[in-house]
C-alpha cells in the first residue's frame, strides 16, 4: 500500500506499508509491518529563497523505511529425505535429515533512514547531490555451522545478531559550453563502513 502527497507543487510526501504473514515463518507467527515514509521539499521554489546566480536550485530530502527478508519454506522445519544406497553390490532405500531446522526461526528486518540534497549552481553548470545513510538489519539470517556430530546437514539458517551499514554518497556535475557543444564532466564518490 502506498500514497503520495503533493503540497503546492513544492513539497511532496510519500508514505507506504508492507504486511507479511508467512507460513516460513512459524504457525505462532503474528504477521509482521514494515512502514516507509519519504519527503522531497524544493526549497528554491519558494518566495523567500535568494535567487542569486550562484545557488539557482536546493532540494532537501530525507526518507526513512523498513525492510524484511524471510528465512526459506522449510529452514525452520526438521525433516528427512530419502537416498539410495549400494549395501554388498545391490541398491537400498535409506533415509537420512535432510535439515535441522530451528523452532521460532524470524524474518530479518532492516530499517533505514537517509537525508541529503540536490544543489545546482551558477545557473545549472554545476550541479551536487549528497545523501548520509544509516541502515541497522536486526536478527541477520545466516548459515551457521554445525557440528559433524549432529548427523544432519553441515549448516543451518539461524538468527544471528545485528549489523549496522552507514556512510555518504557524493556525486559532482558539471557543465562547460564549448561553441555549439558541452563538455560535461561527473565525479560520484562513496563512504561505507560496517560494524
Amino acid at each position: 500500500i502506498g500514497q503520495l502527497v503533493a503540497f503546492g507543487g513544492r513539497l511532496f510526501v510519500t508514505a507506504g506499508l508492507r504486511v507479511d504473514d508467512n507460513s516460513a515463518f512459524g504457525a505462532n507467527f503474528v504477521v509482521i509491518k514494515y512502514p516507509k515514509v519519504s519527503v522531497s521539499y524544493f526549497l528554491s521554489d519558494e518566495r523567500f529563497f535568494p535567487k542569486g546566480s550562484v545557488l539557482s536550485g536546493l532540494r532537501l530530502r530525507g526518507a526513512y523505511g523498513q525492510a524484511g527478508r524471510q528465512p526459506g519454506a522449510t529452514d525452520g522445519i526438521t525433516f528427512v529425505t530419502p537416498v539410495s544406497a549400494a549395501v554388498d553390490g545391490s541398491s537400498t532405500s535409506a533415509i537420512t535429515i535432510g535439515n535441522i531446522g530451528l523452532e521460532g526461526l524470524k524474518p530479518e528486518r532492516s530499517k533505514e533512514f537517509e537525508l541529503g540534497f540536490d544543489a545546482s549552481l551558477l545557473r545549472d553548470k554545476l550541479g551536487v547531490e549528497f545523501t548520509y545513510y544509516n541502515k541497522i538489519t536486526d536478527d541477520v539470517l545466516l548459515n551457521r555451522v554445525l557440528p559433524p556430530s549432529a548427523g544432519g546437514p553441515t549448516t543451518r539458517v539461524e538468527n544471528l545478531g545485528s549489523v549496522r551499514n552507514y556512510g555518504g554518497e557524493l556525486a559532482l556535475t558539471a557543465t562547460f559550453p564549448i561553441g555549439s557543444s558541452s563538455l560535461d564532466l561527473h565525479f560520484t564518490g562513496a563512504l561505507l563502513k560496517n560494524n
